[in-house]
């Protein structure tokens, strides 16, 4: 089927454009094509001061520091306090794009990691791989991975995000999933890996959903049950076996979140990774305890209700959406 002509002008696709990378970059997801891409998107006059007026309205939020250790990076270099000619700005951009490139290696996975992956899921999307071997990976939003079957082993690393894993029985292959420092064994057949920011001490934390799994990092180890959790930080052993009392931890799958009495900041920051534009909670809303289901499809619209319903204030900017109480 042919496809019809974009029903926005020119300077609003730009815009629309601008607001998508302005997003990308602040999230860290760009892979190093997708680098190269804006590179030369920004060589175009037209779409630099499309990205520059959008920059410049993301980085005069009061709220921007509160946007994380990525966005201060970004503001270092932002080209908005320069007084840049049409000429200029192009190449002057894209030399701040690099140098935000190199800064953000500081806060690890992020924008300065250069990955090869096998499978992705994209912002809001989870997306189900089948393996040769017939076992299955679950990717939640933004999850990557790379797969190395090889001889007598399985192996996954998990470079972000979180993933089920469902693994075929074949005792002559173990099937070893690597995240942020740590292993995973499966013993059984089902479980959840999720990676964690660097801004929380990186490592990663696993959940058993059917049979047993054997978690290894920091010179110890674990083996946990269904219904059972751990976690790690970079260099650190694995915590002690717990029960897993997250109703997220494996439900996600099912395509929404359940909270029962939980702050509206922390509510936002797990549906952020779902959505296409940043999720920003603000003064007094931050602690509104809140009980409900999310659908992760449309993280907004449970937003919207709570607009209606308990008083909020919903405002929605380029690239981010804010909620504060009235």
């Amino acid at each position: 089927m042919p496809s019809r002509p974009h029903p926005l002008s020119a300077t609003a696709r730009r815009a629309r454009q601008a607001r998508r990378w302005r997003v990308r970059l602040d999230r860290g997801d760009l892979r190093p094509a997708e680098r190269q891409r804006l590179q030369a998107w920004l060589a175009d006059d037209a779409n630099a001061r499309a990205y520059q007026a959008v920059d410049a309205l993301w980085l005069d939020l009061d709220a921007a520091p509160a946007l994380g250790p990525q966005a201060a990076a970004l503001r270092r270099w932002s080209p908005r306090a320069a007084a840049l000619s049409a000429r200029g700005r192009p190449r002057a951009l894209a030399a701040g794009l690099v140098a935000a490139t190199v800064a953000a290696v500081a806060f690890g996975p992020g924008l300065g990691r250069a990955l090869q992956t096998d499978a992705r899921a994209g912002v809001g999307e989870q997306r189900t791989v089948t393996l040769d071997d017939g076992s299955r990976l679950v990717l939640d939003t933004g999850a990557a991975v790379d797969v190395v079957y090889a001889g007598d082993r399985r192996a996954v690393r998990l470079l972000s995000g979180r993933a089920l894993f469902t693994v075929a029985p074949d005792p002559s292959r173990p099937f070893v999933v690597s995240a942020s420092g740590g292993t995973v064994t499966a013993l059984g057949t089902v479980f959840v890996v999720q990676t964690r920011p660097l801004a929380d001490g990186g490592g990663a934390r696993v959940t058993g959903v059917d049979h047993r799994i054997r978690a290894v990092a920091g010179g110890s180890t674990r083996d946990l049950g269904p219904g059972q959790t751990v976690a790690w930080t970079w260099g650190r052993a694995v915590s002690a076996v717990a029960a897993a009392t997250d109703p997220n931890a494996a439900g996600w799958t099912d395509g929404s979140l359940e909270f029962e009495g939980e702050p509206l900041a922390a509510i936002a920051a797990e549906l952020d990774p779902y959505a296409r534009e940043r999720l920003m909670v603000l003064g007094s809303a931050r602690e509104l305890k809140v009980s409900g289901v999310f659908r992760t499809r449309d993280p907004l619209g449970g937003l919207m209700a709570l607009d209606r319903k308990r008083g909020l204030r919903v405002h929605r900017l380029p690239g981010l959406v804010v909620v504060r109480a009235d």
